[in-house]
């Protein structure tokens, strides 16, 4: 199984969280042999005013998710599938095959830890509910995610993010009917139509518009562009640019 941990930021009841999360599990769930959500949640001593964890603090939090993570792997049988930090707290969640001597475990990890307090808990989560719906992202959050990851890629490489250049973005749809419907709905913000291309199973488009890759104009366009193709019955799949210098 690979691991492939990514992270985001997102609201979750109406506060500000960062949520990390195994990518990698995604396609090997549910689990059959782990249908157990085992959670544990520790309160930070020193929150940001955010509700997030501090630089100073960060040492010991990662040093009781390790210590969390080799304890119930070995006695729950149970996979660390992400961790929500939010509200002057951190939520760790797994996934195991019996929550028999879970209780016990955490306790005997976070009297290692007197300093802190937490809760705990257990569910029965065959579909994996939490992992898929609640830590996994969606796919604009996703989309912004990969903005970050290009982003931060074309910096490393002296690209001038703010130079207006021609980008060009693709989506896929089930039939040439629902591609072109998305390539007219595109035209009205701006975008030029490059091509729609029949592939395998569906059909490619290929939109061009002139703009700066800074994140923000980014991440306005993907949510613009994942709204119009879901509205298509398609899916917005990303964007490419020449390095500009």
């Amino acid at each position: 199984m690979t691991e492939n941990w990514s992270f985001y930021f997102c609201q979750v009841n109406g506060a500000l969280a960062s949520i990390f999360v195994d990518m990698g599990l995604k396609n090997e769930v549910p689990i059959l042999s782990k249908p157990w959500l085992l959670w544990a949640w520790l309160y930070f001593r020193s929150p940001r005013p955010d509700g997030l964890s501090s630089d100073v603090e960060a040492p010991k939090l990662f040093e009781i998710e390790e210590a969390l993570s080799q304890r119930f792997t070995v006695s729950c049988d149970a996979i660390f599938s992400g961790r929500i930090t939010t509200s002057g707290r951190r939520e760790f969640y797994f996934y195991g095959s019996a929550p028999v001597t879970f209780e016990a475990d955490l306790a005997d990890v976070m009297a290692r830890f007197p300093d802190y307090k937490f809760d705990k808990g257990t569910k029965k989560d065959p579909d994996w509910h939490q992992y898929l719906n609640v830590l996994y992202p969606s796919p604009k959050i996703q989309q912004q995610m990969h903005n970050r990851d290009l982003i931060e890629y074309l910096k490393s490489n002296q690209d001038s993010l703010h130079k207006r250049r021609d980008v060009v973005h693709r989506a896929y749809f089930p039939s040439e009917t629902d591609a072109r419907r998305f390539a007219a709905a595109a035209s009205g913000f701006g975008y030029d139509l490059l091509c729609v291309k029949k592939d395998e199973l569906s059909y490619l488009v290929e939109l061009s518009r002139l703009q700066d890759v800074k994140l923000e104009t980014a991440n306005e366009l993907a949510v613009q562009l994942c709204d119009i193709a879901q509205q298509c019955n398609g899916e917005y799949d990303g964007w490419e640019t020449p390095l500009t210098r």
